[in-house]
């Protein structure tokens, strides 16, 4: 047997796990709570399922579970912490415009330095010439 022959087979066989367990899955999920949880301590059915599908038979027995405990309840307004927010929004509006001003800053400090050295070099360039002349 080649390579391309098992791998062809394995694929083939994977695919056939994948579908029995999907096709398990959906029976499962239709059963209540209970049985779906007995039937998951049975090693057949365990084997059956891939670890996903098994996954999601879990999480379908703990939310059915938890059952309305898992739903979130609106929290009142907090002020206090509306407040906190406005004030650290504008702190932090405050910093943002501060270190714009600073980064607008220091790039004209660099063009007036990168100006100077250019002046000074060509005073240099100037000063050698009419040195060299006289």
């Amino acid at each position: 047997m080649s390579r391309e022959t098992v791998d062809r087979a394995v694929e083939r066989a994977r695919r056939a796990h994948e579908a029995t367990s999907a096709a398990e899955r959906d029976r499962l999920l239709r059963l209540p709570p209970s049985e779906r949880l007995a039937a998951l301590d049975q090693d057949d059915v365990r084997a059956s399922l891939t670890e996903s599908h098994r996954a999601e038979v879990r999480t379908s027995i703990a939310a059915a579970i938890a059952g309305p405990c898992w739903e979130q309840k609106p929290q009142p307004p907090d002020e206090d912490h509306a407040a906190a927010m406005a004030a650290w929004r504008e702190r932090d509006a405050a910093a943002q415009a501060e270190m714009a001003r600073l980064r607008k800053q220091r790039q004209l400090h660099r063009i007036v330095c990168i100006s100077a050295a250019v002046a000074f070099t060509a005073f240099l360039i100037v000063l050698v010439r009419f040195l060299s002349q006289t």
